[in-house]
């Protein structure tokens, strides 16, 4: 049983992969000649890509999240190596990657965000299937299967309004019991790999959730029982969209955040000027969700090295996005002064332009007398 639920989403995957690889192979060989064929394609992936945004971690659209996640490992994939000097349609592949990534970064971000808020505002935390597992907490565990019970009843109610609903049930189901049938399969090889007899104490909560999980898995595709007559409110809607999220932001696609911003830092570090250009396009996009990320070692790093970059539109591009979020974060303007103000010595005109309208801002957005006198003497 374990293994089939474990096999439960590979047709899914298998289609998913069928129509991004289709789509990123059509939607344009080189960045010069395209087709008008070319050019649809390019078009149909970016309709594509921007209403599974728009849908994602809503529980009636649960196909969202994992066509996202096999866009988001090809992309990354791509670019993992951006200083080889790939084919052609690699090299359009990583385009497209850094085109998108950092709009599916920034939705991620929002997502986590949300879920941080709801649980606090909830005060109920909700963890990923594995961390309860690993941790042993069985309260932890139902919590998440009661959460995932709530969207089923969801969906099974709105069924009667709408069919299409039972085929998001169905994969909602398949997913939560690949879930399942993971974390059981990992119980039962902690309990072979223990040398000698366990502990009483350690056994007996492990044998507790392994019969919680098993009771959950045999209960997937229960017939949830639903009142044909009751009208569901809109309260109840936006509660369950609000689960869903929180639910999502546990899931695989959320944990990829961190590899995308790492995979888009490293693509800063790329031989074709408008690979890194891209690169902080998508990194402003990503900040646009959070700009507390400006503040992270490894952004920072990046963002000051390319102020030094050898193309002026990269330079350009840099001292911009810095810009952006200066007013928002006044600690951003701290942390970028000394290196933002040099630039008002660059050999190129925009880069010098762009750089004395952004000391005027950091005139005003201090209070230090010194920082003052040191803008006024630079312009």
């Amino acid at each position: 049983e374990i293994t089939s639920y474990l096999k439960g989403l590979d047709s899914a995957h298998r289609v998913a992969r069928t129509i991004v690889v289709f789509l990123t192979q059509r939607s344009g060989k080189t960045k010069t000649a395209k087709s008008s064929n070319e050019a649809e394609y390019r078009a149909i992936l970016d309709n594509l890509i921007s209403d599974l945004l728009t849908v994602l971690y809503l529980p009636e659209w649960p196909a969202a999240s994992l066509i996202l996640g096999v866009l988001t490992r090809l992309f990354v994939a791509s670019l993992d190596d951006v200083k080889t000097n790939a084919s052609v349609d690699n090299s359009a592949t990583k385009a497209t990657g850094l085109d998108h990534l950092g709009t599916i970064a920034a939705r991620l971000r929002v997502a986590a965000l949300n879920a941080n808020a709801e649980n606090t505002r909830t005060a109920v935390t909700l963890c990923a299937l594995d961390e309860a597992v690993k941790s042993m907490d069985l309260e932890k565990v139902s919590l998440l299967i009661s959460a995932h019970e709530e969207i089923s009843k969801y969906l099974a109610h709105k069924s009667n309004e709408d069919q299409s609903y039972l085929s998001a049930q169905d994969l909602a189901g398949a997913s939560w019991g690949y879930e399942l049938a993971n974390a059981l399969s990992n119980c039962e090889t902690r309990l072979k790999q223990s040398e000698g007899p366990i502990d009483e104490q350690v056994q007996k909560p492990m044998l507790n959730l392994i019969a919680k999980l098993k009771g959950s898995m045999q209960d997937v595709w229960k017939v949830v029982p639903v009142d044909v007559f009751s009208i569901g409110s809109e309260g109840e809607t936006a509660r369950a969209d609000k689960l869903s999220e929180r639910l999502g932001s546990l899931s695989s696609l959320n944990a990829a955040f961190d590899p995308v911003l790492n995979v888009i830092l490293g693509s800063l570090d790329a031989a074709a000027v408008f690979m890194r250009t891209k690169a902080l396009r998508a990194l402003g996009q990503i900040l646009s969700s959070d700009a507390s990320i400006l503040q992270k070692p490894n952004v920072r790093q990046a963002i000051e090295e390319h102020l030094l970059d050898n193309s002026p539109a990269v330079r350009d591009a840099a001292v911009e996005l810095i810009g952006k979020y200066v007013v928002q974060q006044p600690q951003v303007a701290d942390i970028y002064y000394e290196k933002v103000a040099d630039r008002i010595l660059d050999t190129g005109l925009g880069v010098r332009k762009r750089v004395i309208k952004l000391l005027k801002i950091f005139y005003t957005s201090t209070g230090d007398v010194s920082r003052r006198v040191d803008i006024s003497s630079r312009l």
